[in-house]
């Protein structure tokens, strides 16, 4: 594969991460009312061509938005975090949640 397309498609890797990631965090903060990041990645893993650094901006957009608020600061259960403190996130406004998991299109797992 050629330079640029292995780009291209790891552009599109992360595009399609990000989303089934934000869908897996609403569905999950929508049943459970709070989570970590951890508690997301078991259920929707990092692929390995995707840096791990795009779950920060997903998590701030959402604060942004008042979709989600950080709580107080919890140890990673994964062994890659080495017990790095994590925020708790919580649901901040269900109806605000329910709507962008709405217009969040389902993509396939890669």
């Amino acid at each position: 594969m050629s330079e640029s397309l292995s780009k291209a498609a790891s552009s599109d890797n992360r595009r399609i991460f990000r989303i089934r990631f934000k869908r897996a965090l609403l569905t999950q903060l929508l049943q459970r009312r709070r989570l970590r990041s951890d508690d997301v990645r078991l259920v929707c893993p990092v692929p390995d061509d995707v840096p791990p650094q795009v779950i920060g901006p997903i998590l701030a957009g959402l604060s942004r938005a008042e979709v989600i608020r950080k709580g107080e600061f919890k140890s990673s259960t994964r062994a890659a975090a080495h017990s790095r403190p994590l925020p708790e996130w919580h649901l901040n406004n269900r109806r605000k949640a329910a709507s962008l998991l709405a217009r969040l299109p389902e993509v396939g797992q890669e």
